[in-house]
């Protein structure tokens, strides 16, 4: 018999990323790293055992609240020549908490006067994880 947590963590995951295979595996990771987890502080990863419990509900819950969070839209600006492409990318918040980012000056004048630009060489694409 399945413990109640994993049910519910189960139902979560389905909730957000549709029931089936993928919920099921999302489930089994948190519930295989909470047994490493435990393991790892040489305790006995066991339902009657309460850190194992608060290691599991915790990164539940956890992955539940990012996956609910909305994608945010990244840009990528290149300029070659006298072009410039802009790249919008839909990234999940989950991934984009897990990212480092870095800004690093590529010589960019970021304090361009708008009406020098010319929009007929502005290339848009659109990507989404």
């Amino acid at each position: 018999m399945e413990h109640a947590l994993r049910e519910w963590a189960r139902t979560g995951f389905g909730r957000a990323l549709g029931t089936g295979v993928t919920a099921r595996n999302c489930e089994r990771s948190v519930y295989n790293w909470a047994v490493q987890e435990t393991r790892g502080h040489q305790d006995d990863p066991s339902w009657e055992n309460r850190m194992f419990k608060s290691r599991y509900k915790q990164k539940a819950l956890g992955l539940l609240k990012e996956l609910e969070r909305g994608p945010v839209v990244s840009a990528d600006l290149q300029v070659t020549g006298d072009r410039v492409k802009l790249n919008l990318n839909l990234v999940p918040q989950l991934v984009k908490k897990d990212l480092k980012t870095f800004i690093v000056d590529d010589g960019i004048d970021l304090n361009v006067d708008p009406s020098t630009i010319d929009f007929n060489s502005l290339e848009v694409e659109f990507n989404s994880y």
